[in-house]
């Protein structure tokens, strides 16, 4: 914990440490925003006097990188058939059932879906 080191006492290597323990839970985007919140109480402390530098300053390459976010395929036009047919055919869950003729429908433009008719299957 810094909350109870002096401003002028915390080195760059507390900040990392700190940074660090919070990137080993796993939460990237929580350590970012603590670095930050560490540079803006500094941005804030070094006019007044209380510190004459800010430790986190040079720590910035240092955190690690975000993962990437990894989305759904896209599904192409000529997979869809099959696809309302999986959907129809589950015997699960009825939502998807439910769902398929409007959601099949949101793929284009809305101009698009205006003049598109569903086929048979």
């Amino acid at each position: 914990m810094l909350g109870s080191i002096d401003l002028k006492a915390v080195t760059a290597a507390d900040v990392l440490a700190m940074v660090r323990c919070v990137e080993a839970r796993g939460v990237l985007d929580v350590s970012r925003r603590l670095k930050q919140h560490v540079s803006q109480i500094y941005r804030f402390a070094i006019p007044q006097g209380w510190a004459e530098r800010d430790p986190a300053e040079h720590l910035r390459d240092l955190p690690k990188a975000k993962s990437r976010v990894r989305h759904m395929a896209r599904v192409g036009v000529d997979e869809l058939p099959a696809l309302v047919r999986a959907i129809d055919g589950h015997d699960g869950d009825e939502t998807p059932r439910r769902r398929a003729p409007a959601s099949s429908l949101r793929m284009r433009t809305p101009g698009f879906c205006q003049l598109s008719r569903r086929a048979p299957l």
